[in-house]
């Protein structure tokens, strides 16, 4: 190990952490795996020049599980560590040695370290991503995917992000990020497992509304000026059947004919409030299990909230079913980008028809949910259930 300047050995070594980082003028975040970094360089200083003089100024030493173990060893070892932001780095004309002027807060008092050697901690930026990827970014310029359900997914279909995009990460979280990123690539390229839309060409108009509101650009035309799906592209939302009016595109397992043996299967008559729920299968429906939500309600997990069809609850109600809940994600946390958004939009309109025929619109809910609030959602179930035993049973229910 020597000195850069002149080629003379280095014995005394500073290591200077967070050099940029949390700071609004430079790195506004901790890139978090800098203190383990620093505490491994200092092991590898001990292993090969035993007396060597190594210090660590820091703000906040970062260390967390397993890795606590090795800082404390760092300190039996004689490494000093100083909590606080250094001054600055002056080089000493006399002795060409560094010199590293900081004030202790845990002390109080002004230090002055010598060094042969000064190591910065700077933090890691991501590399600039075009913004032809349409890739959603956060407020660094890393990728984080989809963080409630999915953060190797990114928005775009097709493209999973791995490593130190996502965020700053050591080579073990790099490893394991590649890992499952590899294995949502192998779940996408195995089309037999994927949900891809049906068309039924009997029904449909063409008129366009399947491929004005996908999310993916999934839907193009073909000769005759049909829906055609893109296997590759789609990624199994149901936005499209969300916002069919004849209802002629559906996912496999959502067509008319099976949506309507759901709605028909318990029997919704009696004086007891029952609601049907279709829940958003990667938040809402997730997030009510291990909670205790009303009797009354019959859960159904939906790809999406914007592929609930305005028929199927058109269906529910006639089917004398008192109630409906459409539950999806935060609007900012949808894993389709739009869906939420869409079904909110959906409901509203809905709502306006069925005061049209003289039906309480109250009669139709729209809730979103992040994954970890099962309990708030089965609390606005219990809430709905309690609303709708005041408003009286629906008047399809004797029909």
């Amino acid at each position: 190990m020597i000195r850069p300047a002149d080629g003379r050995p280095a014995r005394r070594v500073a290591f200077i952490q967070c050099a940029g980082s949390r700071d609004d003028k430079h790195l506004r975040y901790c890139s978090g795996i800098c203190c383990p970094v620093t505490l491994k360089q200092t092991r590898y200083i001990r292993d090969a020049y035993p007396d060597a003089e190594v210090t660590v100024f820091y703000m906040d030493m970062r260390v967390t599980g397993h890795l606590e173990a090795m800082y404390r060893q760092v300190m039996e070892e004689g490494t000093v560590f100083i909590r606080g932001n250094p001054l600055g780095v002056a080089r000493n004309e006399a002795t060409d040695d560094l010199e590293v002027a900081a004030a202790d807060t845990l002390s109080g008092r002004r230090v002055l370290v010598r060094a042969d050697l000064v190591v910065l901690a700077a933090g890691l930026v991501p590399e600039p991503i075009a913004d032809s990827y349409r890739l959603v970014k956060d407020g660094f310029g890393f990728v984080p995917g989809h963080l409630p359900c999915s953060p190797t997914e990114g928005r775009r279909a097709g493209i999973f992000v791995a490593g130190s995009a996502q965020g700053p990460m050591d080579a073990g979280g790099a490893i394991q990020s590649a890992l499952a990123a590899s294995a949502e690539c192998l779940a996408l390229l195995d089309q037999r497992s994927a949900l891809r839309p049906l068309l039924d060409k009997t029904k449909c108009d063409r008129c366009k509304r399947c491929l004005e509101e996908c999310p993916y650009g999934a839907i193009t035309l073909d000769r005759d000026g049909y829906p055609e799906p893109n296997g590759t592209a789609c990624r199994g939302c149901g936005v499209c059947q969300g916002g069919c009016p004849l209802r002629c595109i559906c996912l496999p397992g959502f067509s008319s004919r099976e949506v309507a043996a759901c709605l028909e299967g318990p029997s919704p008559g009696g004086e007891e409030v029952r609601v049907m729920a279709f829940l958003c299968a990667n938040d809402a429906y997730r997030a009510l299990d291990g909670t205790v939500y009303p009797v009354n309600v019959l859960p159904v997990a939906v790809p999406c909230a914007g592929a609930v069809n305005m028929g199927w609850i058109n269906d529910a109600l006639l089917n004398g079913w008192d109630g409906v809940i459409v539950a999806g994600c935060r609007p900012d946390e949808c894993h389709y980008g739009r869906g939420s958004e869409l079904a909110a939009s959906r409901m509203a309109k809905l709502q306006e028809t069925l005061r049209s025929m003289q039906v309480e619109a109250e009669r139709v809910r729209v809730l979103t949910c992040g994954i970890g609030e099962g309990g708030s959602l089965a609390a606005a179930m219990a809430d709905f259930v309690r609303r709708l035993a005041e408003m009286g049973p629906s008047p399809f229910k004797e029909c």
